[in-house]
Order: structure tokens, then sequence, then C-alpha cells
């Protein structure tokens, strides 16, 4: 059965793709050097990105086989950076998604429209701080369930343009400090009292 009919059908097998997904990947630039010197990333880009990539992985839910595709900011300085853009641009996620066994968070915002089109959106991000790789990514559906990032779909080059437009623009330290607090809050609430004694962190939520 096609994506757009199992996501339909209910919320349930939108947040399983989502942890299943979890598990199977689990101008001059400004960058830094990484510390990681047997990795990947030979350079942590700020503000910017070293490449993207999208990836498509096939998950079987209730018999059925889905495709789902994401798409990958390569050696960003920050796993958030494209969970900094969705936050900076239309305010706090509605929900989010930390499947067992897995630091990985995954991030979503619904009925956003993207292209100021009238066209509404689902997406979703996460990233990963690894050794061996830093990456910040994203998928996006349509308002009918559907992979925005597959080859065929009429706006994946827009997305693409978009989010790498976005990623560029300098982000305001306070912005960043207050999505911080509420992902560590909301969670990571096991390290939020260990956070506010950091010193020269202002705490800017309740």
């Amino acid at each position: 059965m096609r994506l757009k009919f199992i996501l339909m059908r209910s919320n349930t097998l939108f947040i399983s793709i989502i942890t299943l997904f979890c598990f199977y990947n689990c101008a001059t630039k400004r960058y830094k050097k990484s510390k990681f010197h047997d990795g990947k990333c030979e350079y942590l880009y700020v503000d910017d990105f070293s490449g993207t990539s999208i990836s498509t992985s096939d998950f079987i839910v209730q018999k059925d086989t889905i495709s789902v595709s994401a798409l990958k900011f390569e050696c960003t300085y920050s796993a958030f950076y494209t969970s900094w853009v969705m936050y900076n641009n239309y305010g706090e996620w509605n929900d989010g998604v930390q499947p067992e066994n897995s630091y990985n968070t995954y991030l979503i915002w619904k009925d956003i429209d993207l292209f100021s089109n009238g066209g509404k959106y689902t997406v979703v991000t996460y990233g990963a701080e690894k050794p061996s790789d830093i990456y910040s990514s994203l998928m996006v559906f349509d308002d009918k369930g559907r992979d925005m990032l597959f080859e065929n779909s009429g706006v994946k080059t827009k997305l693409i343009d978009l989010f790498s437009t976005e990623i560029r623009k300098k982000k305001k330290k306070k912005l960043k400090s207050i999505f911080h607090q509420k992902y560590i809050k909301q969670f990571r609430p096991e390290f939020w009292e260990t956070y506010k004694t950091y010193p020269n962190v202002k705490i800017y939520i309740e």
C-alpha cells in the first residue's frame, strides 16, 4: 500500500515509520577543524555544511513496504541545524519521537506552509553527532502523507534550496538557547538541573 494511505490511516503508523528510520540510521565557508580525525568530516562547518545527500530506506509496517527518503546536510557544526531552521521560522515543534535505546530525537512540525503558497507539509528533523559522522537531517511529507524527497517529487529541489539557504543564515544566540532549553527540558529532563549550573548560561524558560 502506498505511503499516503498508511499515513492517513493513523498517526500511530506515522510515528512507527520514524522509529524504524531511527534504528536504520540511527560563498566562503566558515569551519572548524574536527576533533574526530578518523571520521568522514575533517572540518565542521559553522552555519553551513560540506554537502548534501538523500538516502532512501525500505521498511515493513503491518506487512506493507514503505520507502522513506531523508535529506542529510553533512559535517554541520551541530546536529540541530535543520531543527533550528524550523524553530526559527515556525516556532516550537508539534510532537517529538524518542525511540527506546536511541539517543536520537525526531522533532515533528505539522501543517507547515513551507513555500508560502498554501501547501501544507509535515517536517521531521533530526541529526547525529558521532565520532565517524556529524550531520543534520530531515524528512518531508505533504498533507496526504507522500514523501516529498523522492526523485519524482515536484518540490525536492525547492526543499534542498530552501533549507540550504536557511542553514547558512546566522543563528541568533538567544533563540538557540531557548530552543536547547526547551529541548533538554522535554526530552532530556535528567540533565536539566545540571544544565542550569553551567557557567555563563542564562535560563529563558521556567
